[in-house]
């Protein structure tokens, strides 16, 4: 597979789209079950910060100011 992706004659290279229906770069359903994007820290910092956003927000419409 990779002397096709590294082929100098791009008649003859692999296209991104045959690269991802190759069947070494297909990912097993036990494998997919293991992806973890976040971790447990990445996680909560997200939260809190998604928290801490939406309580300025609505600390921002009681302003008299702003309406």
């Amino acid at each position: 597979m990779l002397k096709k992706i590294l082929e100098v004659d791009p008649a003859k290279r692999m296209t991104p789209y045959q690269i991802m229906d190759d069947p070494w770069m297909q990912m097993t359903d036990a494998q997919a079950s293991q992806v973890e994007v976040f971790s447990d820290y990445e996680k909560q910092k997200i939260v809190s910060e998604f928290e801490y956003y939406n309580l300025t927000q609505e600390n921002a419409n009681d302003d008299p100011f702003l309406e």
